[in-house]
């Protein structure tokens, strides 16, 4: 009798765990579909754009960066060539400066998620997912790898029973948060008037500062004897101030369009047409926009449609990146919170 009981449970267990496993998968599949959307906007005019960033890269031209190697140094070129275009009007400077708070923001909630005790491999190399988004753009690979691995890895739960799967070290996060200074001071050296090779040099660096952040804090890792509430007020710190980073952002944004009324029309605009040359500030566009709808898709799927609807409105307000952040941190809480129910079921 015991046997058969024991075989109905592990079968129960393993219907439950299949169930489970099937809506962690149906979660995803909406991101990876707005990924492919976001892949074919990205590509429109595409053709021309890289056409005319190609023809600023003569094969023998010298820069002090030149790596010799061809195919690398014709990538690099063109990487560079795309940000000098896109800084060059005051639309493009709004677009990359929303963009870049937005992404630090989103990299900084992915560098947590991945630093925790049990993230999984997948989360755990954000440095990787950093080198991917170089090439795909940041809004086609966290819908399409990122958020997936989110969803099956079930890192979002907030179970009593398994947030010490949650556990982060006060350590790593300050290793974190120190890392991530160095790309906001890099990002903010783009909208300095800069001599060309000066310039050449801040976006080369930029281009790599995702990748070089994400590995600094590597060698501090996370202990399982770490103390988790101090984890988790760090990691709320650390939001606060990326959001703080954000809303500054934000507030310098609306300067922007106090000085010229038109800057809004011109980006809008650049949804629908746009000449060659703005190319690269439509591509940033659609970044700028499609990460922040898949970062509220993680929103809704967490917290429901309430909390989506005030961060939807809450960007209009304080900007994107403070929304992120906010919410992030609201998320900490959360998790927090659940850590005194955690320790009153093991004395039950």
């Amino acid at each position: 009798m015991n046997v058969v009981v024991l075989g109905c449970l592990e079968r129960r267990f393993r219907e439950e765990m299949a169930q489970s496993m099937g809506m962690r998968v149906a979660k995803s599949i909406p991101a990876v579909a707005w990924a492919i959307l976001t892949a074919s906007l990205l590509l429109r005019g595409s053709e021309n754009g890289l056409k005319m960033l190609e023809r600023g890269c003569p094969d023998r031209a010298a820069y002090s960066w030149r790596s010799n190697i061809a195919p690398l140094d014709k990538y690099l070129c063109v990487a560079v060539n795309f940000f000098i275009y896109t800084v060059r009007s005051d639309e493009g400077k709004w677009i990359t400066g929303y963009l870049g708070t937005l992404l630090v923001s989103v990299l900084a909630f992915m560098a947590v998620e991945g630093s925790r005790i049990k993230s999984g491999l997948v989360l755990s190399a954000t440095w990787i997912h950093a080198i991917i988004f170089q090439i795909t753009g940041i809004s086609v690979s966290f819908p399409l790898l990122w958020l997936p691995a989110y969803f099956v890895y079930d890192a979002g739960t907030r179970d009593p029973n398994v947030v010490w799967k949650k556990k982060i070290s006060l350590v790593r996060v300050a290793a974190i948060a120190f890392a991530f200074l160095f790309l906001w001071l890099n990002a903010i050296a783009l909208f300095f008037p800069l001599k060309t090779d000066k310039k050449q040099a801040a976006c080369l660096l930029f281009l790599a500062m995702p990748i070089l952040v994400t590995i600094v804090y590597l060698p501090f890792t996370t202990h399982p004897d770490a103390p988790q509430k101090k984890g988790h007020h760090g990691v709320i710190a650390l939001h606060l101030l990326q959001a703080a980073f954000g809303l500054t952002w934000h507030l310098t944004a609306l300067l922007y369009l106090f000085r010229d009324h038109e800057i809004l029309g011109r980006v809008v605009q650049l949804f629908t047409s746009f000449r060659t040359e703005q190319w690269p500030a439509y591509f940033l566009l659609i970044d700028l926009v499609s990460l922040f709808l898949s970062f509220l898709y993680l929103t809704a799927v967490e917290d429901g449609l309430l909390i989506t609807l005030v961060g939807l409105v809450g960007a209009v307000v304080f900007g994107p990146a403070f929304v992120v952040s906010a919410y992030c941190v609201y998320r900490e809480q959360c998790i927090s919170k659940a850590l005194p129910r955690a320790r009153n079921k093991r004395k039950d």
